[in-house]
Formats: structure tokens, sequence, C-alpha cells
């Protein structure tokens, strides 16, 4: 018997900085290990806890006993509990914050106190304790320690309970919380049972060196970070796929990220067909019991893919062999609530721990990423061109400047003329080139879709003639006009 597995220090979903020490019973001492759920009394109360490791010979004298163990095996393996103490550290939080933003929420199963009747014939002197004393032989002689609580509520009962516990009225019984079961329910969603034939094309020779530069790399083991900078619609997703078939090729595991819940549904039907009932889904939209089932499924090594929004990167996967996040520089992947933590830098730093390579992919590259490129940290791969029968569509940036000082031709003025209502070019709002498109589609009987992202009237007021552009003095960005108050606003500091 090891020495060390007497004491077990172990992780509360809560707020402490420090760990908690308790004493690992004889029965359970072969079978305990980190990363497995127990149950521990905590003051009034039995919570859900994370053994993390174990401790040295007990020099404090008493101390608590775990009450029970809850998993056959760790429920975390130690990358997990790693990547949670660096993510502790990094994000200045506590570890059981952590742990607890990792774990689906049915995980965290708390016990149960019942207070039972031993004998009414005690006659004590305490208004409480008698009226505890009647209610209990009026619901038979049972109740649960929260029911006595709603039932007294603004009292404290723990005093009377313990004071009737000493003289043999009642006993106080504890129950841990019953194992989750073996048997799990059908993933979800149903239509993973899909089985459409992959699509299949020839990539192009932008796709074919990228996907190469992946391969190697998965082929010969070790952590890079690629940064897959493809225009939209050039066939980053196909790279994607066909990567991580060859890990599934080598026996081992991987996973996606997107930004959006409202994005995996497009994705799953595509992964759908190359790995059938192979994919696991992990995201806030899911019930407790779907995300525990999609957990334990993961964890058993029955999925081959999993996919889904930022929390997923927190998925159980024994053997990760890739780790993808589309959209990287999509600001969906930072946590604004609870612990705070962007899902996007723990895929990265996962990688590493775990030694396997991290795809990044963007139209549209965070700055961050295409630094580190520069810098030598990850390896730039890109794809500037779509296939030959999609073309990208074409983009006009027009110089507002240029055209309000007469660059406008006098079919554009009247354009704009007609579209503002004013021939004054002071009173002007859109170019002519923007005036003549909107007019053209609108008598081809096509519809418009125009995208205005302010408030205010006008975010940005500059002069015709000489470009003076009005900032807020303190926070270096353009004042707002808002035309009943006659005033420019800065939305950020109030200045005006």
């Amino acid at each position: 018997m090891k020495q060390a597995q007497k004491l077990a220090r172990i992780v509360v979903p809560l707020p402490l900085k420090d760990l908690l020490t308790y004493r690992v019973p004889e029965s359970m001492r072969n079978q305990i290990a980190p990363g497995s759920r127990v149950l521990i009394p905590l003051q009034r109360r039995i919570l859900t806890g994370i053994v993390l490791d174990f401790a040295g010979e007990d020099l404090l004298g008493e101390m608590k006993s775990i009450i029970d163990l809850l998993d056959d095996e760790p429920i975390l393996d130690h990358q997990l509990l790693k990547l949670g103490q660096w993510a502790s550290q990094y994000y200045l939080t506590s570890l059981g914050e952590v742990l607890a933003t990792m774990l689906p929420p049915n995980s965290r199963r708390q016990g149960s106190k019942t207070v039972v009747l031993r004998s009414a014939a005690i006659v004590i002197a305490d208004e409480l304790s008698q009226n505890i004393l009647s209610e209990l032989k009026r619901k038979k002689g049972k109740l649960s320690i929260q029911t006595l609580r709603k039932k007294f509520a603004g009292q404290s009962i723990e005093r009377p309970l313990a004071r009737l516990e000493s003289l043999g009225a009642v006993a106080i019984e504890e129950h841990a919380a019953k194992r989750q079961g073996q048997k799990q329910q059908q993933a979800y969603p149903p239509h993973q049972q899909a089985n459409a034939a992959p699509a299949r094309f020839t990539l192009t020779p932008e796709q074919n060196a990228a996907l190469g530069a992946i391969v190697s790399r998965i082929q010969t083991g070790g952590f890079e970070t690629f940064l897959l900078h493809g225009v939209t619609g050039s066939g980053k997703t196909e790279v994607y796929l066909r990567a991580m078939e060859r890990v599934r090729d080598l026996g081992r595991q991987s996973l996606i990220m997107t930004p959006e819940i409202s994005l995996t549904p497009q994705l799953l039907d595509r992964l759908h067909a190359r790995f059938p009932k192979r994919v696991g889904v992990l995201h806030s939209a899911l019930t407790g019991a779907q995300r525990w089932t999609q957990w334990r499924q993961i964890a058993g090594g029955h999925i081959d893919v999993v996919v889904g929004a930022r929390s997923a990167v927190f998925a159980p996967i024994r053997n990760l062999g890739l780790i993808v996040v589309d959209e990287e520089h999509d600001s969906s992947y930072k946590q604004e609530e609870g612990v705070r933590y962007n899902g996007r830098d723990v895929a990265v730093v996962r990688g590493k721990f775990l030694d396997c390579p991290v795809i990044l992919g963007s139209a549209t590259p965070a700055l961050e990423s295409y630094e580190n490129c520069r810098q030598g940290r990850y390896r730039l791969l890109e794809i500037t061109r779509r296939g030959p029968d999609r073309p990208l569509p074409a983009i006009q940036a027009v110089d507002l400047r240029m055209e309000f000082r007469g660059g406008a031709g006098t079919a554009g003025t009247a354009c704009m003329a007609t579209a503002t209502g004013s021939k004054d070019p002071d009173q002007r709002l859109v170019s002519g080139a923007f005036a003549n498109a909107l007019i053209e589609n609108l008598r081809a009987a096509r519809q418009t879709l125009i995208f205005l992202n302010r408030r205010g009237f006008a975010n940005f007021l500059q002069c015709n003639s000489c470009g003076y552009v009005w900032r807020c003095p303190h926070c270096s960005v353009t004042l707002t006009l808002h035309l009943r108050q006659n005033r420019l606003f800065c939305h950020h500091c109030h200045y005006r």
C-alpha cells in the first residue's frame, strides 16, 4: 500500500485558493486516482470534488474522510488536469472554478442528508426542537434536511438537530450521489446516423501544399501550429477533413472548434459523411443529460471527431492527434462570464502539452496570429484562390473625399442628389457608385442588403476641404454626431 495514498488533495468547484485534504478510506486506496470524482463533506454540505494528487503522512491529527468514489475510471486525465492548472495560473482564477468550467453540469452531483426520527418520547424545552420533532412525526419519521430548511425558513436548524442527535431523538443519515450509469443515451443529435456518401473532389495545388505540410507533421509527430490563411470559399474545410481522416487512420482522434453554435450543424453534415456514427458534439445548447452522454462517449474512446464551440477545448479526448480552430479570429472564442479565457489560445496550449499539431484557420487572421507567423512561432499556409468555377465577388472601395470634391461625373452627381434628396455636397451620404448600384439593382427587380453599424447620425465627421477628422482627445476614436443634441459624442468615455 502506497503511503502517499492515505491522504488526497481535492479540488471542489468553488472559488477557493487552497486545496482541501481528506483521508482516503482503506477500501478506496487501490481504486482512487488523480482525476477521479469523490464525495466529500464540507461544513454542512456534501460536495463532489476532483482528486488532484496525494499528500504525505497525516501531520494534523483528526481529518475527515472521503465519503464515496463516483467513478471506476478518472473523469479527467493527467493532461486535462495540467491544462486546468495552467489556465488557473494564466487567467488568474481558482483551480476549482476552472474545473467547474471544464466538467459538464451533471458531473457535479451532490449528496444529501436525511433526518430520521428515533424516539418521539424525549421532551425538550427548546421550541424549535419540539417543532422539528412534531414535523418528523407528521411526515412518518423521515425528512431531508433540505425540506426542513424550507419548512423552517429564516431559522437556523443546525444546532437543534445536533442537540436532538446527541439525545438520541433523531439520526442524521448521509446519502451519496448515485454513480452515473454505464448505459448511455443515443448520441445527440439524431441526424448523426446519416450515412450520406462523402463528397470528394480534386484539391487545388495550394490546398495540396497546405495539406501536405499538415500531414507531414501528423505523421512525424510533435507540436506545431499552422495558420491556414485562405480566402472565403477556398476550401479550408476540405483541408481540415482530409487531415482528420489521416489522424483517424493512425488510430487517433481530432477536435474541431467553431466560434458559434449556429455554425455547428453545417459542419456536422460534412463530418457525419466522412466519419459516420463517430462524431461527438459539445456546446452549451445541449441539455445537461446530452452533454454528459457526449462527455462519457468521448472519454470512452467511441468518438473519432469532436466538434463544438469554445468549451469543447476541454473535451476528454484520450488520444488527441489534431486540433482545428476554425475562424480563429472570431471574438466568440473569448469567454466573457465566469472563468474568462480565450478558447483559441487554450487550444494552442493544449496542443503543446499533448505534442500534437494545431491548425488555426481564417480568411481574416487575427493580428496576433499573423505576428506569431512573422516571428516564426507559427507556420503560415496560404490559399489565395478559389476553384476555377467559383470566382471571388467584385469589391469596389470608394474614396468619399475624392467623390465629394467633384470626382463624380454628372450621372453620379444626379444619382446622389436623387438618393439623398439634396444637391449640396455637404449633405451627401453615399457615393455616386453606391447610388448607381442601388438604382440599377432596383430597376432589375433585385434585392439589396446594406450593412450600417453606427450609433447617432454619423460616426465619422470629416472636413471636405482639408480632410480633418474630429476625434476624442482621450480615446483617439472618431466622435459621433447626434443631430438632436447637435453635439459630437465619444461613446467610450462620454467626452462631448
